[in-house]
């Protein structure tokens, strides 16, 4: 029952975010975690130029990119771009 509810919320946020063209300002913050290094020769105790940044971005977030990604995909298929 709750899934249900929570499906029907994503699903009405979606459709307003594609139909307005408007995306929430809540789903672009992103948790920014620890540092990685770029690649594993690099000196960890020299440069911060050799950490990359890793965000973690709310799975809503990723799943209306993926919904858009689809239909962008779909549209180009079928619009033989």
């Amino acid at each position: 029952m709750a899934r249900q509810g929570y499906a029907r919320t994503f699903i009405a946020i979606q459709s307003l975010s594609l139909a307005t063209g408007f995306f929430p300002s809540e789903f672009k913050k992103a948790m920014v975690l620890r540092p990685l290094l770029k690649k594993v020769e690099l000196d960890a105790s020299q440069l911060k130029q050799n950490y990359r940044p890793m965000s973690d971005l709310p799975f809503l977030t990723k799943l209306l990119e993926r919904v858009v990604h689809a239909i962008r995909c779909m549209f180009s298929w079928t619009a033989t771009i």
